[in-house]
């Protein structure tokens, strides 16, 4: 919070049009974003004078986009960004589990696999992965459950339990496989 109110007294200091004004609010939008101040981070976002397609803010609107259910607006930022040749793969990763993620709430399960495995691949490379990498492997996981793939299901359930063993969720899941084996139809994703 002490970076959103910093961000702001800069704002205040700076004239408007000056080119550190844009710098100045894109580092804000990227703090609102991490602060999950969604409908903040919008109002900013608006506020800009130009829409420089920095990777790292492209996927900030897309985000903000997708926690507002502004799908289509994600989806299309999203495929922007992934489609970049020159992207950290930090960036890259993170834009691909989005992408997931809106398939998954589309029911498209196989499509989300699809980006959430390139992600995870990506992942697998990092020094210190990031904090969502258990819900993808989570999510994976489900995806693999909806998909009836019940033996890739239990493996992502199983190394997403690994890093989130206190997370009702993976627990769930992991309980509907052990029904699924038993010959007993669980509840579907």
């Amino acid at each position: 919070k002490n970076a959103r109110e910093n961000f702001a007294k800069a704002l205040q200091m700076v004239k408007p049009g000056e080119i550190v004004e844009t710098d100045i609010r894109e580092s804000m939008i990227l703090a609102l974003v991490e602060l999950n101040e969604y409908d903040q981070a919008m109002e900013e976002c608006q506020k800009l004078k130009t829409r420089r397609q920095q990777p790292a803010i492209a996927l900030a609107f897309a985000k903000v986009y997708y926690y507002n259910e502004d799908i289509s607006k994600a989806k299309d930022l999203l495929a922007n960004i992934s489609a970049s040749k020159s992207l950290a793969n930090n960036i890259r990763a993170e834009a691909m589990y989005y992408q997931g993620l809106i398939e998954y709430q589309e029911n498209e399960y196989q499509s989300a696999v699809a980006y959430f495995t390139v992600a995870d691949k990506i992942l697998q490379k990092e020094a210190t992965p990031p904090s969502y990498r258990p819900m993808l492997l989570f999510y994976i996981g489900v995806c693999y459950f909806a998909l009836e793939d019940m033996e890739r299901a239990d493996a992502y359930l199983q190394k997403a339990k690994s890093e989130l063993p206190d997370i009702a969720l993976v627990n769930e899941y992991l309980g509907r496989y052990s029904l699924k084996l038993a010959g007993i139809k669980p509840n579907s994703p």
